[in-house]
């Protein structure tokens, strides 16, 4: 089975450390998956791979796309409130370019499960996944080697050394919003993704899109499930409300919606300004 990767940045150091992040987050993504592709969304300067492309291994599976600032607006038909980095927006633009039977969705701040543990646990076509996904710290990961080193087993053993369980939150009390903390680890076969046309491109806000997604898998037929056996770590930064003052409608996100509203061509698909780039 192939596995193929979303993840979502904006050059802008957003919560302090970006790069540092990037490049953890990156290279374990690049030594366990098939592909990754990083969406490179509405960026001041160059793009985040320009800073941190010699930081990085295994890039023959790295491919990138930036979407520019001008797209930022078109693409979200002017809207002042929109996140800055329009996540829902950028995480299906990669959704639908990645050539892997099972996509994960995720952003730079999370490190992916190693690649034995999703063979044994990533097993079924109709299920969508997601997991409860443990913090730690730069202050944990610094002393492990650097970008190059495996840190990925020091960080396994924090787990049994501490016996960290993961976090997860059920933000509406029901199934569809058993989500990975914020969302920022959610899986399945790539026919899921295509039948729910990914993730709504109308909440271009803050909040829901995450359990949106979970609701529409439901609707459509598939399972939900959390898998509490992926080690998932997602390494802390500073806040911040990712340069929206816009909430989404918890009631039209979840609770009102009975089918997607993303036209066939969901993700941008066709759109040749969306140019795929490799290292």
């Amino acid at each position: 089975m192939k596995y193929g990767a979303v993840i979502v940045t904006r050059n802008d150091n957003y919560g302090n450390f970006l790069n540092e992040r990037a490049c953890y987050v990156l290279n374990c993504a690049l030594s366990t998956l098939d592909e990754v592709i990083l969406v490179d969304w509405n960026s001041d300067g160059v793009p985040l791979i320009n800073d941190i492309k010699d930081n990085l291994l295994n890039t023959d599976k790295l491919k990138s796309v930036v979407v520019s600032q001008e797209l930022h607006k078109e693409y979200n038909k002017n809207d002042p409130l929109a996140q800055t980095c329009t996540e829902v927006l950028a995480r299906n633009v990669g959704l639908r370019r990645l050539e892997s039977e099972f996509l994960i969705s995720t952003n730079i701040d999370v490190i992916v499960p190693p690649r034995d543990l999703l063979d044994a646990y990533i097993t079924d076509t109709r299920t969508f996944y997601t997991t409860g996904m443990r913090p730690v710290s730069l202050y944990d990961i610094r002393p492990m080697g650097g970008f190059k080193s495996d840190i990925r087993s020091n960080l396994l053993r924090l787990i049994h050394k501490y016996h960290q369980q993961p976090r997860a939150s059920v933000c509406a009390g029901d199934d569809f919003s058993l989500v990975s903390n914020c969302g920022d680890f959610q899986m399945a076969h790539r026919n899921v993704w295509y039948a729910i046309r990914g993730f709504e491109e109308s909440l271009n806000g803050r909040g829901w899109t995450d359990t949106n997604v979970q609701r529409k898998a439901k609707i459509y037929g598939f399972n939900i499930m959390v898998e509490w056996r992926l080690p998932v770590f997602h390494i802390g930064h500073d806040g911040g409300f990712g340069g929206t003052n816009k909430l989404n409608d918890m009631n039209y996100a979840v609770v009102g919606i009975k089918s997607t509203t993303n036209p066939d061509t969901w993700g941008f698909y066709g759109d040749d300004r969306l140019v795929i780039r490799t290292l």
